[in-house]
């Protein structure tokens, strides 16, 4: 009652303070206790199962957020006469401008609505007994709205106009959710507030005045890329508890894995950890002590958290250096409050150098930084190899237990719920008051779910039992599941271990729940399974799900209107808890994706609707301008798990650029992305002839220098890759004037930073290699070495290190293999103390050390390369597994060295492994 009457007393002194007689309407929505005698009644009853302290916290809450979006939007207004003039000069940046003006007046529209469903909510809590009255839709909405808020209000100007895209995909699906809750919440036709809502505003404001409490200690702002968690998500204390103590012991960084099945809620017990502080007070427990022991983690790392999505295959060996930089991206913009591009922040790495200076504090007189980085489903120990060695503290989600015990770190298992969390989690996902005993077929109900997150949620929102405490509406769920388990049982009647019971309990209930989802909107089946189209984990927004609905989703007459139809069926599928929100984006849970994608193998006309028109848009151009190499290599891979066609065969780019124009401002743009994706696939003949043009636009278009030097170096691979020496030597020559042109054309260095003129002089070495002028290459990576060691730091030491790889490379080149040998090993030295002895980094230099050794061929040069190469074997056998397509390279010459030893068992023990890799990857790379 004390959270009610403070909102009674605080309305009633509002109505009477002011004199405008239109607000009796205001005043009428919200009768006070002293003088509504019905509603104390209503009230006491309420207030006995904790209905009205739930309803006003929420209604804080929603307040809060409230004010929160006024605040963003006002501070925006204030900020656009003041660029105005500048952005008009720039058409680009003009666009993206107007977007940000279309998402300010969104959000004013989001801001009313909430306020006008708040009201209403508590207008309907007055009407209505307690057992039904839920506020778990509103909650859910109010989470991801304010995870929404605060990463706009984070924000600089430039920030928030490069990402006016995505925001208004965002707020599209967030008008949606809130479209919904009218519905939802029964609040149809309670209220007719008219034009009060700037009434409502001054009383949201003065409640909040009185019930925010005050932050008692710093702490760590919420990470960005978070998933929004759902109302119904319940607070784990056992795995907080455990995931504190271990992060929190000691002042060296900590590793801990929280391990589970899929569906267990690993990503969701991460999320609650450096979220938001929501959960339920302990017994004895104050509200401060409530907010301490919820916020401790972000309190124990105040200096920073941040979020990292890694995914199946995005934490291999080839991937980490793109990840690394957008790592650094994120510490650059969230933890150091910079924006625009960070040092070391590229796909060819330093991105861990980067954070590493930066959490020991290079440059700062704060000193070393305490921050931890969340990263969500790890399946490869490179990436946390390289975390690790950042010096942050690293806690990470994932289904593999070994993945911690080969980073020395410690697990925390996240399988099944307890009972009480169980009922608990299911009660809110059902929108049951809370504190009210379930049905007795829920009992069922838990007991099919194995009392597993994912699969409780997802069970908890189907229509038969949302929002009912009939005991018949349960038994029918339990039925449902039930004649499910029985139509699976009748594929084999062995005996099943308790895994594949378990496994098939969760298809039963997949698909007994798709039923209903179908049942309910007909857009809902056909873009869960055209989700499957995609690679897992892939993060979708409103336009993506559009494809796969909507065949003219690309025609500029109807976009917008497909986008927003669209964010309203992706707004269901959350409530559905199929998919989960990141930020301004979704992404759907492997279980719902593998059920998925077996359905759609076999719903023929719904595949090929997905394949066709998923493929269309993976064959834009702009597409492929938009994704780096490997997002490209995913999405394809992907289509042809299901039967698509692959890119070879169809070579949409191709046709694409044949009716592209020269003149076009895209026709670059699109020529190098389409230069570099072929490159990296290996598909020397089509990209040779794509390369070709590309030279040749960019030498009409007076392109920078730097831009046609580079196409000429993608030439000369293309060309060696064909065989085509003549080609490949013309181009050498070409890029060799160019080189000597560019070198003689720069502008004075003696004012340049030493950094930069180290950058401009490794740059012109590595051109002058690939021309064949190694004398000159040597020249100019040897001075960029030495301008790189006048100055410390990680960063720096990488960059060395980097610097030595390419000068031992000259070195053998020259055949001066003495020294190359030397280089080798002052490289290998710098990365052994930069990451240890059992790095995955270390292995390219131990392979190059030891090809050089044996090209020097002095006594004993065998023996150490050999000895050289199997340390590298061991150190990828541990991090990637004994039948990684890796390590071919590495057995080839280990096969040499065998062979140059006179040692033929040993030779031909080599050749087998490297038979049975080989067998086993069909394209080895």
């Amino acid at each position: 009652m004390q959270y009610a009457k403070k909102i009674e007393d605080s309305v009633a002194r509002f109505s009477r303070r002011k004199s405008d007689p239109h607000l009796a309407v205001v005043y009428d929505l919200f009768p006070t206790i002293n003088k509504d005698q019905v509603a104390v009644a209503k009230a006491e009853k309420m207030a006995s199962s904790g209905a009205p302290e739930e309803a006003a916290r929420v209604f804080l809450k929603m307040g809060s957020t409230a004010a929160d979006i006024v605040m963003f939007t006002e501070e925006l207004g204030g900020e656009v006469p003041v660029v105005g003039a500048v952005l008009k000069t720039l058409k680009a940046i003009r666009l993206r401008f107007e977007a940000v003006q279309s998402n300010t007046e969104r959000l004013k529209a989001l801001e009313e609505r909430c306020t006008y469903v708040t009201a209403c909510v508590i207008v309907k809590w007055r009407q209505t007994s307690s057992s039904e009255m839920n506020v778990a839709p509103l909650e859910s909405c109010v989470n991801a709205a304010e995870d929404f808020i605060a990463r706009c209000s984070r924000r600089g100007l430039c920030g928030r106009c490069t990402k006016a895209s995505s925001d208004n995909d965002e707020l599209l699906t967030l008008n949606s959710r809130v479209d919904s809750l009218t519905g939802d919440l029964g609040l149809a036709g309670i209220a007719s507030l008219d034009a009060k809502v700037d009434d409502l505003k001054a009383m949201l404001a003065e409640v909040i005045a009185q019930n925010t409490m005050p932050a008692s200690v710093p702490v760590a702002a919420v990470p960005n890329g978070k998933p929004v968690e759902h109302s119904w998500h319940v607070a784990r204390d056992r795995v907080v508890d455990a995931v504190y103590e271990h992060l929190s012991c000691g002042q060296t960084p900590q590793v801990v894995g929280l391990v589970g099945r899929s569906g267990s809620g690993k990503t969701t017990c991460a999320a609650s950890i450096v979220g938001e502080s929501t959960g339920r007070r302990h017994q004895n427990e104050t509200g401060d002590q409530m907010l301490r022991r919820l916020n401790r983690v972000r309190e124990h790392f105040r200096d920073g958290v941040v979020w990292l999505r890694v995914g199946r295959g995005g934490g291999s060996a080839e991937r980490v250096p793109a990840l690394m930089s957008q790592l650094a991206k994120t510490v650059f913009e969230d933890l150091k409050h910079s924006y625009g591009f960070a040092p070391g922040a590229s796909p060819t790495g330093g991105g861990s150098a980067f954070i590493s200076d930066f959490v020991r504090g290079k440059g700062s007189a704060a000193g070393r930084k305490r921050c931890l980085v969340v990263a969500d489903d790890v399946w490869e120990v490179d990436i946390l190899e390289e975390l690790r060695h950042t010096g942050m503290w690293v806690l990470f989600t994932s289904r593999d237990p070994d993945l911690v015990e080969r980073v020395e770190g410690s697990v925390v298992p996240v399988d099944q719920l307890s009972k009480a969390e169980a009922e608990c989690l299911l009660r809110g996902a059902a929108e049951l008051s809370t504190g009210s005993s379930l049905p007795s077929a829920a009992a069922q109900v838990i007991e099919r779910c194995d009392r597993m997150a994912n699969r409780l949620e997802f069970v908890g929102r189907w229509s038969t039992v949302k929002g009912s405490d009939d005991e018949e509406d349960w038994a029918e769920a339990v039925s449902a599941i039930d004649a499910e388990m029985s139509a699976m049982a009748g594929e084999a009647n062995a005996q099943k271990s308790d895994e594949d019971l378990s496994g098939v309990k969760r298809v039963a209930i997949l698909r007994a729940g798709f039923l209903d989802l179908a049942a309910q909107n007909g857009f809902n089946p056909l873009l869960y399974l055209s989700l499957a189209v995609m690679p897992d984990g892939r993060a979708f927004g409103a336009k993506e799900a559009a494809v796969f609905l909507f065949d003219d989703w690309a025609e500029e007459r109807a976009s917008q209107r497909r986008t927003r139809q669209a964010a309203k069926v992706v707004a269901n599928l959350e409530q559905w808890a199929v998919v989960t929100m990141h930020g301004n984006l979704f992404r759907m849970h492997d279980a719902h994706s593998d059920f998925a994608r077996n359905k759609l193998k076999r719903s023929e006309d719904v595949r090929a609707s997905a394949l066709r028109r998923w493929r269309g848009f993976t064959s834009r151009l702009d597409t492929i301008r938009s994704m780096d190499y490997f997002e490209m290599v995913d999405l394809w891979h992907a289509t042809e798990m299901i039967g698509g066609e692959s890119w070879r065969v169809s070579r949409p780019y191709h046709v694409a650029l044949d009716s592209l124009r020269d003149s076009s401002p895209e026709c670059i743009p699109s020529l190098k992305a389409v230069v570099e994706f072929g490159i990296n696939e290996c598909a020397w003949e089509v990209t040779h002839d794509v390369a070709l043009r590309l030279l040749r636009v960019q030498k009409d278009a007076a392109v920078e220098h730097a831009e046609v030097r580079h196409t000429l170096e993608s030439l000369i691979h293309c060309a060696n890759a064909l065989n085509l020496n003549s080609d490949a030597d013309a181009h050498r020559r070409e890029l060799s004037l160019m080189v000597d042109a560019a070198w003689e054309n720069r502008s004075n260095t003696a004012s340049s930073p030493p950094r930069l003129v180290a950058k401009r002089l490794l740059e012109r070495g590595q051109q002058l290699a690939i021309t064949r002028r190694p004398d000159e290459a040597h020249e100019a990576i040897s001075e960029a070495l030495r301008l790189q060691e006048e100055r410390s730091g990680d960063f720096e030491r990488l960059e060395i290190s980097a610097t030595l790889e390419f000068l031992a490379i000259v070195l053998v080149d020259l055949k001066r293999y003495n020294e190359g040998v030397e280089v080798y090993q002052r490289c290998l030295r710098i990365k052994e103390d930069l990451y240890g002895l059992e790095h995955l980094r270390l292995t390219v230099t131990l392979h190059n050390l030891a090809v050089c050794a044996l090209k020097r061929g002095e006594p004993g040069d065998v023996e150490k390369a050999s000895e050289l190469l199997r340390r590298a074997l061991s150190i990828k056998e541990v991090k990637t597994g004994e039948d990684h397509v890796g390590m071919i390279r590495t057995l080839h010459w280990l096969r040499r060295c065998a062979e140059k030893a006179g040692e033929p068992e040993q030779q031909r023990h080599w050749e087998e492994r490297i038979k049975r890799l080989e067998d086993a990857n069909t394209e080895p790379k």
